[in-house]
């Protein structure tokens, strides 16, 4: 005969496993859904949401100053143009700073991007231009 046992002391409880996204995580992540094929913003724009702070604040390579809003606007076009993102590199700076750089491919041109961002809250706070882009 055979005993079935209760063991109420048994640490069997389910157990949960949380993954976190680090902010280097969240900009390749990002910069994936530029793969060269026309989407619409509303694909990605949780993951925009994700990696730009509300309070976001950047200067584009041309010099222009944008918000949030404007940069969404921004990534909305390239998105639908079939901007390609390839070569992105990530080295974090300071402990709320970072470098990043990639290369992007869009009608026909290809440049390379530098910026020095700020993060606040694993998102970007602050984006200016590092380095002059360079057309090819």
């Amino acid at each position: 005969m055979s005993a079935i046992t209760n063991d109420s002391n048994s640490s069997a409880r389910p157990t949960t496993t949380t993954k976190r996204t680090t902010f280097k995580q969240k900009v390749r992540q990002y910069a994936a859904f530029f793969d060269g094929s026309d989407k619409d913003f509303s694909d990605v724009e949780s993951a925009f949401d994700d990696l730009y702070h509300d309070d976001f604040l950047g200067t584009e390579s041309n010099g222009e100053e944008v918000n949030k809003e404007t940069k969404k606007q921004l990534d909305e076009n390239r998105l639908a143009a079939g901007a390609k993102v390839t070569h992105v590199a990530y080295t974090r700076t300071d402990w709320n700073k970072a470098l990043v750089k990639y290369h992007l491919e869009i009608d026909g041109k290809s440049i390379i991007s530098k910026y020095l961002v700020t993060i606040k809250d694993k998102k970007v706070l602050k984006r200016s231009t590092s380095m002059a882009s360079q057309e090819w």
